[in-house]
């Protein structure tokens, strides 16, 4: 009698799983709509400008600015945050398979996007400041009039320049990602 009752139980505990598994796919994986498809949208359009402005800005500063350093550092950067918003993008195209369990997948990925968001609002703010060290230990003979300004005020510039940075920073994840990832997680947190 025991194992009866054992087993009806678990059969009901699998097809509660499995009915709550396929409720939380639409309200995320709406195609056009969705957190996911806003996501994608914006990884996609960050990944193609930067990939098309760091090449023409590599060949034209082969053929322009006679291969200035501080221009190459640029594009580099440019490039590994291209990469890291193609990976981005694999990550969420992986959101929309069922290969794994959906709930657990789900979280899982979100935890990885917001590690990766926090990840890239620091890579950027060291980025900035890298520019502005380069931009101080190597002259570059463009800034020749801001190299005659006084140190006090160019570092006052600097800082105004990081502070800037930072804030337009902040602003546009939370507006581009944060905002999507956040939404994903009040979904996941009602099918809890």
């Amino acid at each position: 009698m025991e194992l009866d009752e054992l087993k009806s139980a678990w059969e009901r505990q699998k097809e509660n799983t499995k009915a709550a598994n396929f409720e939380l796919m639409p309200p995320l994986q709406q195609r056009s709509l969705g957190p996911v498809a806003a996501l994608q949208r914006n990884f996609r359009k960050k990944f193609l400008v930067l990939l098309m402005v760091s090449t023409s800005l590599g060949i034209q500063n082969i053929f322009q600015f006679g291969n200035d350093v501080l221009m190459w550092v640029f594009i580099i950067c440019c490039y590994a945050i291209a990469a890291y918003y193609w990976h981005r993008l694999s990550l969420l195209n992986e959101l929309q398979t069922l290969h794994r369990p959906v709930r657990a997948h789900f979280e899982a990925l979100v935890g990885v996007l917001e590690k990766g968001i926090r990840w890239h609002a620091a890579a950027l703010q060291a980025m900035a400041l890298l520019f502005v060290i380069l931009l101080e230990i190597h002259p570059e003979p463009l800034f020749a009039d801001w190299y005659q300004q006084p140190v006090a005020l160019r570092i006052i510039c600097y800082g105004v320049f990081l502070v800037a940075i930072y804030l337009l920073k902040q602003f546009s994840l939370e507006r581009s990602f944060s905002q999507h990832i956040n939404h994903i997680k009040q979904v996941l947190a009602q099918f809890s």
